[in-house]
Parts: C-alpha cells; sequence; structure tokens
C-alpha cells in the first residue's frame, strides 16, 4: 500500500498475516521491491512494515537493524 501526498509517494504500508514474520516481509518483499521499482523510491519518506502483532518503521534504505518498533504510549494501547 502506498501513502501518496500530492502525488508524491511518501509512504509505503507492507502488511502480513499474522504468520509471517516483520522481518520476513522486510527481506522479501521490501527488497524486491527496491530492486524491481526503485523510481518508487526517490521520495519515499519511511516504510511501515507489520503483521498485526508487530510493527516496525524504518526508511526505505535502513538495513534491517535500523527499523525500529512502533512507539506506544502505555500498553493498555495495546
Amino acid at each position: 500500500m502506498l501513502v501518496f501526498v500530492n502525488g508524491i509517494p511518501l509512504v509505503q504500508i507492507e502488511l502480513k498475516k499474522p504468520t509471517v514474520s516483520v522481518e520476513k516481509a522486510f527481506e522479501e518483499n521490501l527488497q524486491d521491491y527496491i530492486n524491481t521499482i526503485p523510481q518508487l523510491y526517490r521520495y519515499n519518506a519511511f516504510v511501515i512494515l507489520s503483521n498485526g502483532g508487530e510493527t516496525k518503521v524504518g526508511a526505505f534504505a535502513s538495513s534491517w537493524p535500523f527499523f525500529k518498533d512502533r512507539k506506544r504510549t502505555d500498553e493498555k494501547d495495546k
């Protein structure tokens, strides 16, 4: 899924089913998109990877260790 602002793709959201790890979404899908359609990432600000239980946010050019957990204000926000 892409979020466009004034026609520019600024955010990519990759949603997986709960049984698929977020790291697998990074390794298989995101890396393939970057190699296949690099022009999509010219203006991309950040990428969101989620499987419903875990969400990571990072820049498209970041390696996996730099994708960070989505912050919650407290535990009841789950």
